[in-house]
């Protein structure tokens, strides 16, 4: 027997708690708590549902055997709320949103620096850690990738090494912190 999730919030269905339709008979892709009477029960966005559903992790965990954070939860949902039939429809999840989700995917980055001259020269990176899509902790000890970064002082990045902090600041100046 297939599983069938809410194709709002993911939730597993079952006979007992599907949404309803208009006429009263029983949705076939939504759960009581999205979908009454034929109409969504919330005006959210992907995001708004995201947040929502992040607030039961820890019903989720019990339910599932995880042991997931509230953050990890909603890394998750990240991933897969896109291809819920809801969401797919039209992709309302803000820039910030569609790329922290396509970054949580990504195995390596592509920094785009700019040479001595001013062109642009793209960097592959492995990536390390993400916090949202503003903060990417990369791996740049391979092929002195770090060196050339460190070289570029308007590439705007924080850099790591040998116990000290080097921050490559705008417009060439650059501070180093212990």
């Amino acid at each position: 027997m297939e599983l069938k999730i809410c194709q709002s919030c993911g939730m597993p269905l079952d006979d007992n708690n599907r949404g309803t339709e208009k006429q009263g008979a029983a949705s076939e892709d939504y759960c009581l708590y999205c979908y009454k009477d034929g109409a969504f029960t919330q005006d959210f966005t992907m995001g708004q549902m995201i947040e929502f559903c992040a607030r039961f992790t820890d019903q989720v965990n019990e339910a599932a055997g995880w042991n997931l954070t509230p953050e990890q939860y909603k890394a998750q949902m990240r991933g897969y709320f896109p291809q819920l039939k809801r969401w797919a429809a039209g992709d309302t999840r803000s820039l910030v949103e569609r790329a922290t989700a396509l970054l949580a995917q990504c195995g390596e980055v592509t920094l785009a620096s700019v040479d001595a001259e001013g062109f642009p020269r793209p960097v592959t990176l492995s990536k390390g850690h993400t916090s949202g899509c503003n903060e990417v902790w990369i791996d740049g000890s391979r092929f002195g990738q770090g060196r050339r970064l460190r070289a570029q002082p308007a590439c705007g990045t924080l850099l790591h090494g040998l116990g000290r902090q080097r921050s490559s600041a705008r417009h060439g100046r650059d501070r180093d912190r212990r």
